[in-house]
């Protein structure tokens, strides 16, 4: 790639990210209609960009507060 190009975006489908959280498609599409996790839309099929999630985990991440937001870890659909 040249300079200032960038890699295109990497998609995942919702199933692909209830695998890698372990929690059920539902919850993902239950995340997506709260305006939780932003979505894109090609046809008829629902995808999710891997920098959205990524920047989605990083923000539920435990650091320690009284009170973590563990909705990935404990939410299984």
């Amino acid at each position: 790639m040249g300079k200032g190009s960038q890699a295109p975006p990497i998609f995942l489908r919702a199933k692909d990210i209830a695998a890698r959280w372990h929690v059920s498609r539902q919850f993902i599409y239950q995340l997506k209609d709260r305006g939780e996790l932003p979505c894109y839309f090609f046809g008829g099929s629902v995808r999710f960009r891997l920098e959205d999630i990524e920047a989605y985990e990083a923000a539920a991440k435990y650091q320690g507060r009284a009170e973590p937001d563990m909705r990935v870890i404990t939410q299984q659909g």
